[in-house]
């Protein structure tokens, strides 16, 4: 399967948004007078403690429910951040590595030896280019809302946390949704909705809604932070006979080519 849900933010493929990717910063939320004032505690405490993350690795399971197939589409490998790249590594069903940085999403499926590249969509660059939540670098494009339990039925989740996981102490969440403000973004996207735990501030999972009905689940687990070592980007040296493909480009030469 494609990841076709990673690839929204990369001109033209319109799926769903990246960015709910990993991690973000701790959260509070402590009663305050109205919602509001929850709001804007919640997003001043993950401003002040972003600059705590310096790398991040998790594994992931993602789930694409779509009116179209009986049966969702499943996922899962392993994503890891510095402050330069970020790395989405599939290891099944269909293996393939996204790297994001420098303005570029580049897809490379070895089985098929493709490699894609797409220039990054202008008004999702702070989101895709860093796992954390910047949510300062959003607000023009969504609307915040703190979602209570009165609230939160189309974002339940559906796919549990491991075995591993729901072995370890309960976590408690709070949700976010981030629903698009502009209507060309809106057009793919119906909402994101980040359950975040309180004590460390990182996305434990995702939802994201389109319009036309499909639904992604993404679930974050076994998340570890500033661990350091390198990260390295197969995509900017691919195997040799790999087919390298940049959708969108008007220029047929640039558009495909194929490394010796």
């Amino acid at each position: 399967m494609r990841n076709d849900f990673l690839t929204m933010l990369a001109n033209p493929i319109p799926a769903a948004a990246l960015v709910m990717c990993a991690g973000v910063a701790a959260i509070a939320c402590a009663p305050s007078a109205s919602p509001q004032d929850d709001l804007a505690k919640a997003l001043e405490r993950i401003k002040d403690s972003a600059a705590d993350i310096k790398d991040l690795r998790a594994d992931f399971r993602q789930v694409r429910h779509t009116p179209l197939l009986r049966k969702p589409l499943e996922s899962s490998g392993t994503i890891s951040m510095n402050a330069d790249l970020l790395l989405w590594e599939t290891e099944a069903s269909q293996p393939s590595t996204m790297a994001i940085s420098e303005g570029e999403v580049r897809i490379l499926y070895p089985e098929d030896k493709l490699l894609e590249i797409y220039e990054m969509k202008e008004e999702m660059g702070p989101v895709a280019t860093s796992p954390l939540v910047r949510f300062e670098e959003l607000e023009t494009s969504f609307t915040f809302e703190l979602i209570d339990e009165s609230q939160a039925d189309q974002d339940e989740l559906e796919t549990q946390p491991s075995a591993q996981e729901s072995d370890q102490e309960e976590v408690e969440l709070i949700s976010l949704r981030l629903t698009p403000r502009s209507e060309p973004l809106s057009m793919h996207l119906e909402s994101i909705t980040l359950h975040i735990a309180k004590q460390d501030g990182l996305v434990r999972s995702a939802v994201i809604l389109n319009p036309d009905g499909e639904r992604t689940e993404i679930v974050f687990e076994n998340i570890t932070l500033n661990e350091g070592g390198e990260l390295i980007d197969i995509t900017r040296n691919p195997p040799e006979g790999t087919t390298i493909s940049r959708p969108g480009r008007r220029d047929d030469d640039a558009a495909m080519e194929r490394t010796r």
